[in-house]
């Protein structure tokens, strides 16, 4: 396989089709708002936390949420049932957006048309969700996210004994990533049951042994897209804020934060169309690869 050949084809069809774009820049626009609000939890918990010498009386915290929930009945049940709502479609529009990118990109290489996307990824939902469900906590943002809670909860001395386990919890999620690297593409394309999609994934990728190390660099491609998404995520609410200091502390303060607030929906748009872009290139990266793979695989049977 032909991997400059095949990285190129990639991010080619990465950029003249934007309808692609689009799709991806909606499942990246859904979880970097998440990303945002997961990481105002963690800012806000951290600085409430024993490390930092706060101390959270949580009986307290209940008792004054519950205080809301009844003096603002109507507002509380409303935001409740976005907040449901946010994390459904959280969940689940993401998983339909990648199922539908596999889908689309194999009918544009295979010169068909493009149409039914949306609907194979909601036809192949329910293994999607399956499948990464159960890889979720081995990804490095689910891991941090566990790490920076056991630290909350203990405190930095967990770290000696804690770290040595969440990096050997990380290693063996990167083995996992790896060797599943074509599970999605199985269920979308073969409709596989997500357990089948891992077995066939782990055969494809042990076959072509020589594609294994290709594969490393795909993982290094989608390691540097979440360290770019991460520093996006950190730059975007840290940029309003500073804004809004900054332009309340010198004009009227109503109007610092109109400005910021402006700025920061425009950073979050560029941010969800950067992301989104990386993402339809990866797809494209590993679907391209997936359909090279299995094409040398039924050549060499024939």
């Amino acid at each position: 396989m032909d991997y400059k050949a095949v990285v190129k084809e990639a991010w080619e069809l990465t950029q003249n089709n934007k309808s692609f774009l689009w799709l991806g820049s909606i499942a990246a626009f859904i979880t970097t708002i998440a990303g945002i609000i997961l990481l105002a939890y963690q800012i806000v918990s951290f600085q409430h936390s024993s490390i930092f010498g706060g101390d959270i009386d949580y009986s307290e915290l209940i008792t004054s949420f519950l205080n809301i929930i009844r003096d603002h009945t109507v507002l509380s049940f409303v935001f409740a049932i976005i907040a449901i709502l946010f994390i459904v479609i959280y969940i689940l529009v993401p998983l339909v957006i990648n199922g539908a990118l596999i889908d689309l990109i194999t009918k544009l290489k295979k010169g068909r048309p493009l149409k039914g996307g949306v609907a194979k990824g909601l036809v192949t939902l329910f293994p999607m969700f399956k499948y990464h469900a159960l890889m979720s906590p081995f990804t490095l943002f689910s891991i941090l996210m566990q790490l920076s809670f056991v630290l909350r909860l203990s405190g930095i001395q967990i770290m000696y004994v804690a770290l040595p386990f969440f990096i050997l919890f990380y290693i063996i999620g990167f083995i996992m990533i790896i060797i599943f690297s074509f599970a999605d593409q199985y269920i979308v394309l073969k409709n596989d049951s997500f357990t089948a999609a891992m077995g066939h994934s782990t055969k494809l990728v042990l076959v072509h042994f020589k594609e294994t190390l290709f594969l490393m660099l795909l993982m290094l491609l989608i390691s540097i897209r979440i360290l770019i998404n991460v520093v996006l995520i950190l730059f975007v609410p840290l940029l309003i804020i500073t804004l809004t200091s900054y332009l309340a502390s010198v004009i009227l303060a109503q109007i610092g934060t109109i400005i910021a607030i402006f700025v920061g929906i425009i950073l979050l748009f560029l941010t969800a169309y950067f992301i989104g872009t990386l993402n339809v290139f990866t797809a494209a990266v590993w679907t391209l690869s997936y359909l090279k793979m299995t094409e040398e695989e039924h050549l060499e049977e024939v």
